[in-house]
């Protein structure tokens, strides 16, 4: 782990070159690495590249790597404490959506809005530029996990833990499974909400520290993934539908 002047953790981003290399490098760069890289709410105290294994154009499921969860006040493990409701039902509804303007199908945009409550991930949806038309197949490509999300006043807690399926015409099939835990306080500024964690840990490429913001009824939320690091832009949006737990 690195560490700054006072021994606290950075919360950097990894390099996303080693994640994908043997297979078309220039299009897995445009593809993955803000779409698998930014799955969960970056409060991660480090990185660690998830192995991967590869036969052909195929991509066997990715398996992380010991995430080694560092508290960054004691260097004890990082509790969150007891699971809103007591547990947290997986989710298995994903969609990838191909913007096409001239059709009317955009991408949302963050709203704001109170965020104060216990969620759960409901559904995964990402949004692709116009030029991933057959390159993805947005039919056969799908995503999965359980995740929640809880936040109060001035705390934060979250867990989320995805596997992603994406279907390519030029590299085959692609898996990736991405986990991220952590807990911190927060501000919402305008739209965004701003995370500062005490601990935790992801297997992302690049850990999130910063993410769009909507809350569009007492029951139903929306999470922005930042699309960074996409080289020619594929990727337009990530978005984490969440469902109040009650």
């Amino acid at each position: 782990m690195h560490h700054g002047e006072h021994g606290d953790p950075l919360y950097g981003c990894a390099c996303a070159s080693d994640m994908f290399w043997y297979v078309y490098q220039p299009m897995r760069k445009t593809l993955f690495a803000g779409l698998l890289g930014l799955l969960g709410s970056g409060c991660g105290s480090e990185s660690t590249p998830a192995a991967t294994t590869e036969t052909g154009a195929d991509v066997a499921s990715d398996v992380p790597a010991d995430t080694g969860v560092t508290d960054a006040a004691d260097g004890g493990a990082c509790d969150l404490g007891a699971v809103p409701g007591g547990t947290v039902a997986p989710y298995t509804a994903s969609a990838f959506v191909i913007v096409k303007d001239d059709a009317g199908v955009t991408v949302p945009t963050p709203t704001g809005g109170d965020t104060k409550g216990d969620f759960r991930v409901a559904k995964l949806t990402v949004y692709l530029a116009p030029a991933a038309e057959g390159q993805v197949d947005t039919v056969k490509s799908n995503a999965s996990g359980m995740g929640w999300f809880s936040f109060g006043d001035k705390d934060f807690r979250s867990s989320t833990d995805s596997k992603i399926t994406l279907e390519t015409s030029i590299v085959g099939t692609v898996k990736r499974a991405v986990t991220t835990i952590g807990k911190g306080s927060y501000v919402l500024e305008g739209t965004q909400i701003k995370l500062t964690p005490v601990c935790g840990s992801t297997t992302a490429d690049t850990p999130v520290r910063e993410f769009g913001w909507s809350r569009l009824d007492a029951d139903h939320a929306y999470v922005f993934l930042p699309s960074t690091g996409l080289g020619s832009g594929l990727t337009l949006a990530t978005i984490l539908e969440l469902e109040r737990i009650k």
